[in-house]
């Protein structure tokens, strides 16, 4: 009994370390990818653009996005909020523009210079998009254009870490998760769950607990909040792992506490013999 309870809380410490792990690389990871987001945007605005040549602004993001492989899609907007060109896609009704994104092109024009919003994934992908949009400012520092650049969270090289390991997670029966202030899933390890409302318990401040997930099975969970953006990392794994982690401890332990009383035994007897 002694070694069983050993051996259940020494596998627990070893999961929560595994989940801390997991969620300290994303909560590390999240802010910098936004950061440098708005550092690559603000930097290319404050290039020269060739704003009002289609041909030329074409081949500008497209270099731009080859030497910095960090956006996966470019596109810049005219003084008046008209789309003019983007790179890979040059269509405006190809990149089927959220309603804040919309809204920020506006806001960039009316001098917001540097914004971020998450953007519903496309063709069933685990993670939301994250779209920059910035100010393009003329030779007076007054809005002329804007530039939109997208980057997939899934995808991008700064967030691999945390991918492989909320994929590692997933790869034992658990599952690796990001959440908005409003607890909407940013990127799950299960895709389907993506863009639509958390409905386990979120904490205010790192946790480490159990709880039943949706399809009723027990499982162990640790949630760290990101406070530079509000959102949230839950990771978690199922309880049974905890249970076949504590059994392959308690094996060896009881081996050794039997080969130990077995000696023991032998010894004794000796002792009274002699």
């Amino acid at each position: 009994v002694a070694d069983w309870a050993v051996a259940g809380q020494s596998a627990r410490s070893m999961i929560k370390n595994q989940l801390q792990n997991a969620a300290d690389s994303a909560s590390d990871n999240i802010p910098y990818i936004i950061e440098t987001g708005q550092s690559l945007v603000s930097d290319m605005v404050a290039s020269d653009i060739p704003l009002y040549d289609q041909a030329k602004a074409r081949t500008f993001l497209q270099e731009k996005l080859r030497s910095a492989p960090f956006f996966e899609q470019f596109y810049l907007y005219d003084l008046t909020g008209k789309p003019l060109t983007g790179y890979p896609l040059a269509s405006s009704d190809q990149l089927l523009l959220s309603d804040e994104e919309q809204a920020g092109i506006t806001l960039a024009l009316n001098g917001v210079q540097i914004q971020s919003y998450t953007v519903a994934p496309t063709n069933g992908a685990s993670s939301v998009k994250i779209s920059f949009l910035a100010a393009i400012p003329d030779e007076y520092g007054l809005p002329k254009g804007v530039l939109l650049a997208r980057t997939d969270l899934n995808e991008n090289l700064f967030s691999q870490p945390t991918v492989q390991s909320f994929n590692s997670l997933k790869n034992q029966g658990g599952e690796g998760i990001i959440l908005d202030a409003d607890n909407s899933i940013l990127f799950d390890t299960n895709a389907s769950q993506v863009m639509t409302d958390y409905s386990g318990v979120v904490p205010t401040k790192t946790s480490f607990y159990d709880e039943s997930s949706s399809t009723g099975t027990r499982r162990i969970v640790y949630a760290e909040p990101i406070t530079e953006k509000g959102w949230t990392i839950i990771v978690s794994l199922p309880a049974s792992t905890a249970q076949e982690l504590a059994l392959q401890i308690a094996i060896p332990l009881l081996i050794l506490s039997l080969v130990f009383s077995v000696v023991a035994f032998f010894f004794l007897r000796y002792l009274l013999q002699t």
